[in-house]
């Protein structure tokens, strides 16, 4: 997304690799070091990848694959009838993907996802509502 298809993950400068992988590396110590108890990082894990994975990707996923076969005007099909000739980032601008794609959501087309995406959203902020209200004892487990 930084350099907009300029480069592919065989290709990327060393220094913002470099810097990256050593902010992720540092920002994971301070983490592992912080939090002494699992139960607390799995409780936010459940909160935030499990609307990710159950509410949040799969309308993403269905809305960008159906926008790209509705695009499609040269359709190769391999011989298990999936289409690969698609597949590649489309330019479109300085909008990206996931911002047209959560846009085309939002239209009368894909309503139900456009729900299901939000009430992942919901769920999500609610569930690590709930964990930091219960870490700083506001509430009881």
């Amino acid at each position: 997304m930084y350099y907009k298809g300029e480069h592919d993950t065989d290709s990327v400068p060393f220094v913002p690799f470099l810097i990256i992988t050593l902010g992720l590396l540092v920002f994971t110590v301070i983490v592992g070091i912080e939090c002494t108890q699992v139960e607390d990082v799995l409780a936010y894990k459940g909160g935030i990848f499990g609307s990710l994975m159950v509410y949040i990707f799969p309308p993403l996923m269905y809305v960008r694959l159906s926008r790209m076969m509705d695009d499609a005007t040269d359709v190769e099909v391999n011989h298990v009838g999936h289409d690969y000739t698609n597949l590649s980032h489309e330019g479109s601008g300085d909008e990206s993907v996931i911002m047209k794609t959560i846009q085309d959501m939002f239209s009368v087309k894909w309503r139900s996802y456009a729900f299901l995406f939000t009430w992942g959203v919901v769920t999500g902020l609610l569930g690590v509502t709930v964990t930091i209200l219960q870490q700083s004892g506001a509430i009881s487990k």
